[in-house]
């Protein structure tokens, strides 16, 4: 049986890093993708890990991201949308460059990644999508109010995609945070197991198309 290939986005630390050495370690192939490539840290030199770079606010880069591993890799199964950043303060006090740089990268570099993809998983007929999402994007809290509205827009971008028809991808957002926000040490041991609950979530969907 060929070993199914996922993309990962934001692969150098965090949720991403720790999900690419989960998949990789149960013998996926996977695609680790990285800003610059020399934070790859020891995902690189694994002969089922392909560290690409990939900016998710650079479609020229995404293109390339996907198009490398299925030369090499044969297809792509699924993509996991991780990269993003929390962007913290009271609203009237952030600059409007900060407000667009944090959707630019958490709301509009996803859809740019799901953009590229879809019509490969288009031409394939099955393809998985899912993207990492928070707590955040389903209640609102203080002095966060930009990084959960980028939460909100991601929720419903892949509501509106998963009722679309014809369907280029099962599509799904996934909410690790959820519960009391941790602190800055549970949050960093927590890693592990919420890497290994996006895998799961992954595995349990079969990525064919309806």
């Amino acid at each position: 049986m060929n070993k199914k290939t996922v993309l990962i986005t934001g692969s150098s630390t965090g949720f991403g890093h720790a999900t690419a050495q989960l998949f990789a370690n149960n013998s996926w192939n996977v695609v680790a993708t990285v800003r610059d490539v020399s934070t790859a840290g020891d995902l690189a030199g694994r002969d089922n890990v392909l560290v690409c770079h990939l900016d998710v606010t650079d479609p020229a880069s995404i293109v390339q991201a996907i198009e490398i591993p299925i030369d090499r890799f044969g297809t792509l199964d699924a993509v996991i949308n991780n990269a993003g950043y929390g962007q913290y303060g009271i609203f009237e006090t952030i600059p409007q460059a900060s407000i667009q740089g944090n959707f630019d990268v958490n709301v509009f570099g996803v859809m740019n990644v799901i953009r590229a993809i879809s019509q490969v998983f288009r031409e394939q007929k099955a393809g998985l999508i899912l993207n990492v999402s928070s707590v955040g994007g389903l209640i609102g809290l203080p002095s966060i109010s930009i990084y959960l509205s980028t939460k909100f827009a991601l929720e419903a971008s892949a509501r509106c995609r998963s009722n679309s028809r014809p369907r280029t991808s099962l599509s799904r957002s996934s909410n690790p945070a959820a519960g009391t926000l941790p602190s800055t040490r549970e949050r960093r041991s927590s890693i592990p197991e919420t890497a290994g609950w996006i895998a799961t979530v992954l595995s349990s969907n079969e990525p064919t198309l309806h």
